[in-house]
């Protein structure tokens, strides 16, 4: 698959040899840093309402082709997918829905009170995208974290004092 054609907010990607590097021109929409872990870029959320059913929807970018492990929460009420699985594919949409008819949801389109997230971690760190509420729209730019290395092991001898022999 075509990262530039599944992707068309991306103007280009260049990967060298030896080198990863990647470019990216977003719309205005997205004019905000889209700074994201370990090549890794999940742009914003994207809510379309159709009652009574909302579709979340992610565009995202691998080109190491990591494994992504997502999961997507949030719903109160209704009826929604388990919203957990993996990809190791160098860019595609990750989606979920959820119906919320009026009952057993509150009798509000817009369900506000609810903030949808989606979880994308892999070995370098996670992205974390939300979304609040059920109506049409595009959610804040998502948020990475970098992975915490586990600080190393000091060697024994860098644990304490050397005890000394005494002889008596």
């Amino acid at each position: 698959m075509n990262l530039i054609a599944a992707l068309p907010r991306f103007a280009w990607l260049f990967v060298a040899i030896g080198i990863t590097a990647i470019a990216f021109s977003i719309s205005s929409a997205h004019a905000a840093p889209q700074t994201q872990t370990g090549q890794v870029l999940v742009l914003p959320i994207n809510a379309q309402l159709e009652r009574p059913l909302t579709t979340y929807t992610v565009e995202f970018a691998n080109p190491q082709s990591l494994e992504l492990s997502y999961k997507w929460t949030g719903p109160d009420c209704g009826t929604f997918p388990d919203g957990q699985g993996s990809t190791r594919e160098p860019s595609g949409q990750l989606s979920f829905t959820w119906s919320h008819p009026h009952p057993p949801c509150d009798p509000t389109v817009e369900h506000d009170h609810v903030t949808i997230t989606l979880l994308v971690t892999h070995r370098t760190g996670t992205i974390t995208c939300t979304y609040r509420g059920a109506s049409t729209g595009e959610g804040a730019p998502c948020k990475a974290t970098e992975a915490q290395a586990a600080p190393p092991t000091p060697p024994a001898s860098a644990v304490g004092p050397t005890p000394c022999k005494v002889e008596v």
